[in-house]
């Protein structure tokens, strides 16, 4: 490649080169002695300046890099569970039920579990406690919308019947992590 420029480059060097040399042919044959050693002056000039003008064309440097970016899995709550609030009567016999949902999103094709705990339903003036369970609509997967979707999971609160309790209001903390 750099020989063919080079090549290119003579070439063009030769063709300007003979060029002048015709001009000023044409021109001697038309002018005194004087105005001839002017012009070759000028035309010396010319010369070197076509020589300079192109050996600083003569060579290219080059340098190159590379971009390297890494995308690392993330997710992120975007819509937060709602409280649950419910009236429990001991004397029922069916469960107790009610549900609260976690809405998220994750970089794409992020892999994630989800898991939900809690403390205990503990009384705030007799300190009885009410047994609970959680269960979860999603407990997993790979995000594979990124951006454009989000993610959910329902969190489901049973509180089993029968449970001989105090007159009280009741509480505990649920927490819902979204590993990935």
């Amino acid at each position: 490649m750099t020989c063919i420029k080079l090549n290119i480059r003579l070439n063009i060097k030769l063709i300007a080169t003979l060029l002048i040399i015709k001009s000023i042919k044409i021109i001697i044959n038309n002018t005194t002695l004087k105005e001839v050693s002017k012009m070759k002056k000028l035309v010396a000039l010319m010369l070197v300046g076509a020589v300079t003008s192109t050996a600083a064309l003569a060579g290219t440097a080059t340098d190159t890099f590379n971009i390297n970016v890494t995308v690392d899995p993330y997710c992120e709550v975007v819509n937060s569970a709602t409280d649950i609030n419910v009236a429990y009567n001991p004397f029922d016999t069916s469960n107790t039920t009610a549900s609260t949902v976690t809405d998220f999103n994750c970089v794409k094709e992020t892999s994630y579990t989800i898991n939900a705990t809690g403390t205990s339903l503990t009384g705030a003036l007799y300190g009885d406690t009410l047994t609970y369970n959680l269960s979860l609509s999603n407990t997993g997967g790979v995000d594979s919308d990124g951006l454009a979707g989000t993610e959910s999971t329902t969190i489901t609160v049973t509180i089993p019947a029968g449970q001989d309790v105090s007159v009280d209001t009741y509480s505990a903390t649920v927490t819902v992590d979204i590993t990935y």
